[in-house]
């Protein structure tokens, strides 16, 4: 797997999404208008199965081998329970950024929620924890942070958590999937397998519909939402920034909980050198990592191309211009 020609693909794989994603709901809307009705849940779906396709075509035409080329190895039930914690502890950390972000940006995580409402739990779980980790794993942490992975953990992990980032497409959500992006990269490198960090996604993706299904159960659910809007236009600045403090300490020490997750893990499967040694400029201790540079005959040393540098950009410009028109 090369970084140049993966960087080239990210324009194409993100032009690619939006532009089928806006064809199929105007195909639904065409096709609703006609009177024949779809279920809410299909445009979950098919968003997951444009992002799987563009993934697979790239895999096709690379000639890339799951089985070899991806990390797919099974893991033990100790590393299970791990990335599952892991998973867990850093819902505080996306809470204060989601928080951070709704200072100047609309609140998308509680958006994408609510349209779920209408289904039962097991639904919810499937369209939101189930599927999406799945997909989106092997997109970004198996091509995308695999590849680059040859140039330096540290640095696959810091552009693939930006790639994970801008493929949300709004500021709200690309502050949380950032960070997280960069923990579930370093989670798999902990383990030598995606299946850590789909495990650990899945439990950053049941937080909010597992809340909401217990306010519902305690039939709290409608005083909770009226609350928070009113809240949320009377709450004075000083007050608001308090508790973002606060949110931060507490999702700082959680942060650093999690990290010790990872560290357990990382010591567990032997890997915990490499990920140290990920950290001091210039060294690269990893084994894969040479065994990568030595099979595609040169090297690449930089992760950083012009279409990469490119794409980002226009997609902050794009989520600037959105919240700047919204």
């Amino acid at each position: 797997m090369e970084v140049k020609k993966i960087n080239w693909f990210l324009p194409f794989f993100l032009a690619g999404y939006i532009v089928l994603s806006t064809l199929s709901a105007v195909q639904l809307r065409m096709l609703t208008a006609a009177g024949i009705a779809f279920p809410q849940w299909i445009i979950y779906i098919l968003g997951e199965a444009i992002t799987i396709v563009l993934a697979l075509l790239y895999i096709f035409v690379m000639k890339i081998s799951i089985r070899k080329d991806m990390q797919y190895k099974f893991i033990g039930m100790k590393d299970i329970i791990m990335s599952l914690l892991t998973g867990y502890l850093l819902i505080p950390m996306t809470l204060f950024l989601n928080s951070l972000t709704m200072l100047f940006s609309k609140n998308y995580l509680n958006t994408s929620v609510q349209g779920m409402m209408e289904y039962p739990y097991i639904v919810q779980i499937i369209l939101v924890a189930v599927i999406p980790p799945l997909v989106e794993e092997f997109v970004f942490r198996g091509i995308f942070y695999g590849t680059y992975r040859k140039c330096g953990i540290l640095k696959a992990a810091l552009v693939s958590g930006v790639v994970f980032g801008i493929f949300h497409m709004n500021i709200n959500q690309f502050a949380y999937a950032f960070v997280v992006g960069i923990v579930l990269a370093y989670m798999v490198e902990a383990t030598g397998s995606i299946w850590a960090s789909v495990c650990a996604h899945f439990a950053v993706n049941t937080y909010s519909i597992t809340v909401v299904q217990i306010l519902k159960l305690c039939k709290m659910y409608d005083g909770v939402i009226n609350n928070t809007a009113v809240q949320s236009t009377d709450i004075p600045m000083t007050s608001m920034l308090l508790n973002l403090v606060m949110m931060f300490v507490i999702a700082a020490i959680f942060m650093l909980l999690a990290i010790l997750c990872i560290k357990n893990m990382a010591k567990r499967n032997g890997t915990l050198d490499s990920i140290k040694a990920s950290f001091k400029p210039g060294c690269k201790t990893d084994k894969d990592e040479r065994e990568n540079s030595q099979s595609d005959g040169n090297a690449e040393k930089s992760i950083i191309t012009v279409p990469l540098i490119a794409t980002i950009a226009a997609c902050i410009v794009y989520m600037v211009m959105m919240e700047i028109t919204r």
